[in-house]
């Protein structure tokens, strides 16, 4: 090692623990632990010095007075040995727009270098970020002038560019078929816009497949890398990650509801009675491992493994980093029930409509997961409500059960905590209608636009009909007072007429 670096492994060890120090002292907020982002800082050092050294630059002088900060690398250095791993570094060879790309949303600050707390950011969110924290990042993907919008030309050129790519590298991972709906998608989202600016880009990205899918050329490059480090260090996770991470519905959601349907829909406790804490943590460590949630379940006894497979979903979608109804949406989801109608009929219908124009811009694969999660859950209400009786798991119950981990503010868990069941029992109950996709939809922006303003009328309102019920309970004090006063002065009247009788 040490001949590859230029300095020998004790000098390397001790440099790279002291670096990792000045990195944890600034408490750099990333999705890694302590041991993942040591591993990290010390590929990307390692990375440095093995090329300084085999350029025959003086190694020992680089390493000097070097901080957590100078710790980086130019665009030259940087985009010859991009993803770090020399195996993967053909890639990009012969793609000279995709390397000014990736090396924008590398160089955060636009200073010619890329610094380890640069690199270290890109990588979480690219690999464990939330939806919106991706789509800043694919933002400046698309956005090659950096002039802080994207237009049409802009995104027809990365389709291009990472279509190209994909079709090359990615094995059959994109067809040319699927390449060219991939160009014609994208220019969906300048229906009414010449050019967009992030806020817009992002929230009309959100439900597009095409803008999701080019996201993926980032997980090739980056993707491997924590990979590659999950399995040397043993902390490959399956839960704790995001539903893109999952690319939307996990084998293991898909096998434990395959069990239930199978062999407990009607059974009694279903996501009720717990299972052993000790099997659910040597299940999730299985399933960490490799191991297939049914294959696992065939261990156990029926009705436990019921339960098992239960618990398993519940853990599995609670430990989501993000929510499949995401933070960006909660307070919308939340505000559907303020709505009144004249008739409970029209206030029902009016309710759908909003949960269905919410789900129509939810980004694809937590559309694709709620699109298998809420027809399952009505099926198990309905059948638990056939055979179990009084302490069937019915749709209402099973809404209190999963609502804190479908919708979920990120300011509070217990934000919404009340009206969250509702919401999710609506979205059960008439998921056929929620979930149904409509010809000639407003753009999202247009959706999220007219659903704030609908939000913040509502927010007046309630604030104007607070403002009355304060006046009312005002005046109906001031009107007891009186009432207490007027009787008082009865009462005294009533003792003069009594005592002047007596006299």
């Amino acid at each position: 090692m040490g001949n590859e670096l230029g300095i020998n492994t004790r000098k390397f060890e001790k440099l790279s623990h002291q670096l990792h120090q000045e990195f944890i002292e600034k408490k750099i907020k990333t999705p890694f632990n302590e041991q993942e982002s040591q591993y990290l800082l010390q590929c990307f050092l390692g990375s440095i010095l093995k090329t300084k050294n085999e350029k025959q630059e003086n190694v020992s002088n680089f390493v000097k007075g070097l901080t957590i900060e100078t710790l980086s690398i130019s665009k030259e250095s940087g985009l010859s040995m991009l993803s770090f791993e020399r195996e993967s570094s053909f890639i990009f060879k012969d793609h000279p727009h995709m390397n000014e790309r990736i090396w924008s949303v590398l160089d955060l600050d636009s200073d010619g270098y890329c610094n380890f707390i640069e690199y270290i950011t890109l990588l979480g969110v690219v690999t464990r970020g939330s939806t919106n924290d991706r789509l800043s990042t694919t933002f400046r993907l698309y956005d090659s002038d950096h002039d802080g919008y994207v237009d049409k030309a802009e995104a027809i050129s990365f389709v291009e560019d990472c279509g190209e790519l994909l079709t090359k590298i990615s094995r059959g991972m994109l067809s040319i078929e699927e390449f060219h709906s991939l160009k014609d998608s994208v220019v969906d989202i300048f229906k009414d816009h010449n050019k967009l600016e992030m806020r817009q880009f992002k929230v009309r990205a959100m439900s597009n497949k095409c803008i999701m899918n080019t996201y993926t050329v980032l997980d090739i490059i980056f993707g491997n890398i924590v990979l590659s480090m999950e399995n040397k260090l043993g902390t490959k996770n399956v839960f704790g990650k995001t539903l893109v991470d999952a690319n939307g519905i996990h084998n293991l959601v898909t096998d434990a509801v395959q069990y239930i349907r199978e062999n407990g829909m009607d059974q009694e406790g279903l996501f009720r009675e717990a299972s052993k804490f000790d099997d659910i943590l040597t299940t999730q460590k299985r399933i960490n491992a490799g191991v297939r949630l049914i294959d696992i379940l065939n261990d156990y006894d029926g009705t436990y493994a019921i339960f098992l497979a239960a618990d398993i979903l519940k853990r599995y979608i609670r430990e989501l980093r993000e929510p499949p109804l995401t933070f960006a949406l909660f307070e919308y989801f939340i505000a559907i029930n303020d709505y009144k109608g004249e008739s409970p009929e029209e206030e029902l219908d009016m309710k759908i409509s909003k949960l269905n124009r919410l789900f129509s811009i939810l980004p694809y694969h937590n559309f694709e997961f709620m699109k298998f999660l809420l027809p399952f859950l009505f099926e198990c209400g309905n059948c638990q409500v056939e055979n179990v009786g009084e302490r069937a798991m019915n749709v209402d119950n099973l809404s209190l059960l999963f609502a804190p981990s479908l919708l979920v503010s990120k300011k509070s868990p217990v934000q919404g905590l009340q009206v969250a069941p509702k919401i999710i029992s609506m979205c059960i109950n008439h998921h056929e209608r929620v979930l149904m996709k409509k010809k000639n939809e407003n753009t999202s922006d247009e959706i999220i636009k007219s659903l704030t303003k609908e939000r913040n009328t509502l927010i007046i309102n309630n604030k104007e009909l607070q403002t009355e019920v304060i006046k009312l309970r005002k005046r109906i004090i001031e009107l007891e007072k009186e009432a207490k006063k007027n009787k008082s002065n009865n009462n005294n009247d009533d003792n003069n007429n009594n005592n002047n009788r007596k006299d």
